[in-house]
Order: structure tokens, then sequence, then C-alpha cells
């Protein structure tokens, strides 16, 4: 019986440390990028309309109000971004970007889908 005493709190710590250790595990996010250009903002939800696969005259047209960014969005995989105010303040309507987000998290069903940002960079600035 003394010997299972002495254990005792040798068999705590390790149960703590084991119990810190666990807390520290990153869980990594199934993260995918998307290149594409800026199409539209919303100051009211911070969101950006990314476009992946559109040419120059389109993405002129529709800074030029001459076609209409929901339809090309909708033709071409675009996807509306949420994303931070920083990163929101940071861009403008033409700039091509670079958008990492969670592939398996949250999407709102829509056409263009919403999705959350989990990182946004400029890449060329319009």
């Amino acid at each position: 019986m003394k010997v299972i005493h002495s254990y005792k709190p040798f068999l705590i710590l390790i149960f703590l440390l084991l119990l810190m250790s666990c807390s520290q595990i990153k869980v990594d996010k199934d993260l995918v990028e998307m290149k594409g250009y800026v199409l539209a903002k919303e100051i009211d939800t911070k969101s950006i309309l990314v476009v992946p696969n559109i040419n120059g005259s389109d993405i002129e047209r529709v800074i030029n109000g001459k076609l209409e960014d929901r339809i090309v969005a909708q033709d071409n995989g675009g996807v509306n971004f949420y994303v931070s105010i920083e990163a929101y303040e940071n861009m403008k309507v033409g700039d091509q970007v670079l958008v990492k987000y969670d592939q398996f998290g949250d999407v709102e069903e829509s056409d263009p889908p919403n999705r959350k940002a989990e990182s946004v960079e400029v890449v060329i600035k319009q």
C-alpha cells in the first residue's frame, strides 16, 4: 500500500503533462487556395466576390457596369468570401487575389456560394 502512495504524485504529474500537451495540439484545416479577381465588395458583410476563370475584357466590362458581376461569377466558378476588415480595406475591385479557405468549412448555399476566407493576399493591384 505504501508503494502505491509514492506513485500517486508521479501519476498526477504525468496526467497533467499529458493534458497540457493535448490542449496545445493544433488541428490543421484542409485549406485550399483560389486565385482570382475581385469583382465586387460588399461593405455590410465585409465580403468580396472572387472569380478565378475570367479574362481581362470581362473584368473591365464588370468594372464599367456593362456586365453583371453575379452572372460572371456564376458562369466562371466565383465565390463570395467573408474577409477580415483589414483585408477588405486593403483591396479593391479588379485586384488579383490569392484566397485560402477551408474546403470542408461552412458553405452558405447560393450561387455563387458564400465561404469564410482564412487568409487573403493581394497578388496584383488594379
